[in-house]
């Protein structure tokens, strides 16, 4: 009978041997999906974080531009043309302004010129015609900016009805 028990004792700590070794790696499983978990929120808000930054950045290029514009359009002579605000199509103001010092590799803002060829019909300006479009026949007028690079990259455009 003491036998009996004795064995009975020795083949249930025999199947408790390994039990110690499965907690541990259970505890060690657990501890590695919440790190990574932690790492992934972590990346994911840098991402959301570097967007906004490029997207207020955008915005003002594009708010910027608008101003800097609409100041121009109230400024020209009655029946001057395009070209009196933006030459030959150079529009880029990173690049032709000094008020707008952005990186070009990564920032840029454009201007648009639109007409109405009929109510409710809109028609961007070509640069080409610039010279030969007069102020008065501009009925809006859409910034585009630009910043960022790669899939950060945020673009935000303004329209105003002139």
């Amino acid at each position: 009978m003491t036998k009996n028990i004795f064995k009975k004792i020795k083949n249930s700590l025999n199947g408790q041997q390994g039990s110690a070794l499965i907690l541990v790696m259970v505890l060690l499983i657990n501890a590695i999906l919440i790190v990574s978990t932690i790492v992934a929120v972590s990346a994911r808000q840098q991402q959301m974080n570097a967007r906004t930054k490029n997207t207020a950045a955008a915005l003002q290029l594009a708010d910027s531009a608008m101003e800097y514009i609409l100041q121009q359009y109230r400024s020209a002579e009655g029946d001057s043309s395009i070209n009196t605000i933006c030459t030959s199509g150079d529009c880029n103001f990173c690049s032709k302004y000094s008020e707008f010092d952005c990186d070009e590799d990564i920032a840029s803002v454009t201007i648009y010129f639109i007409t109405e060829d009929e109510p409710g019909e809109k028609k961007v300006v070509d640069a080409d015609d610039y010279g030969y479009t007069s102020l008065s026949e501009v009925k809006y007028i859409r910034t585009v900016g630009t910043h960022g690079t790669g899939n950060e990259t945020a673009v935000r455009v303004l329209e105003a009805s002139m």
